[in-house]
């Protein structure tokens, strides 16, 4: 069987092309075969067939995975061996349809730790009073310290020193907390041009990372037990030769196999023209 120089499978697109090669410039006749790792489909591979055997369909998905456009293109364009004179299909009908751009961000659950403790810094603000409270319920001196150590704020009255300061503590450390939640969501851009994948990063200096789907492996995604649980993950796209250098990480988006079907319809589509 033939893989891609790192001996990984091919795209169906990639497949494709390196099949019609091989059957144009040798004398035999080559086919593409499903390969699965893990009991998953992980891509093609191409390999040699008896010249005399019809040709076969092309490969259909596993019964619980949506085709994709590659797949469902190939399909319509599948039928016997033409008849002399015939003119083969070197296009798909709808290789000029216009790519739409789609924008995505990091989901506000995907930094679920960081809100949590932002809503118990919440919730112990709230219980200040009867916290303090229960301090001034300790043995002297320390309760009738408490009680007595007072402090008068404008436009709130008079407190107790150890609220106040509790208080205040607990203020600045959900501003940061908040400050956090924010810089995880819209320090990251996510977005799939019609020819790239682009990943930026920064609020006001920013960096910027793309990679062409021409130049692009599978995309592969990561998700954990939670992240399964809420509906996020991380779908990574790496180039044919770049190893972790050339890695595009979409991390913490919604509906991640989504992304990742869409992703692998426009790296099959720029393979397929």
């Amino acid at each position: 069987m033939i893989l891609d120089e790192h001996d990984m499978p091919f795209s169906h697109g990639r497949a494709r092309v390196v099949r019609d090669a091989l059957n144009r410039e040798t004398d035999k006749r080559y086919e593409l075969v499903p390969v699965h790792w893990g009991g998953q489909q992980a891509g093609y591979g191409v390999e040699q067939v008896d010249p005399d055997a019809p040709p076969e369909p092309p490969p259909r998905p596993p019964d619980d995975e949506e085709p994709s456009e590659s797949l469902r293109q190939a399909a319509r364009e599948y039928r016997a061996p033409a008849s002399a004179g015939e003119p083969p299909r070197d296009h798909p009908a709808d290789a000029d349809a216009e790519v739409p751009t789609y924008t995505l961000r990091p989901a506000l659950r995907s930094v679920w730790p960081t809100v949590l403790k932002f809503v118990l810094l919440l919730a112990v603000l709230a219980w200040t009073p009867e916290i303090v409270a229960w301090l001034g319920q300790l043995p002297d001196p320390v309760g009738a310290n408490i009680a007595e150590w007072r402090m008068t704020i404008p436009g709130i009255g008079e407190l107790p020193i150890v609220q106040a300061a509790l208080s205040m503590v607990l203020g600045i450390w959900m501003v940061l907390t908040a400050i956090r939640i924010v810089f995880a969501i819209y320090y990251y851009r996510f977005t799939l041009d019609p020819d790239r994948v682009t990943v930026q990063t920064g609020i006001i200096a920013r960096h910027r990372r793309s990679l062409r789907y021409a130049n692009a492996r599978i995309p592969t995604l990561e998700q954990g037990f939670i992240d399964r649980l809420i509906g996020i993950g991380e779908v990574r796209l790496s180039s044919a030769g770049g190893g972790e250098t050339g890695e595009i990480r979409l991390h913490g988006v919604r509906r991640p196999l989504e992304v990742k079907e869409e992703i692998q319809r426009r790296v099959d589509a720029v393979w397929d023209r």
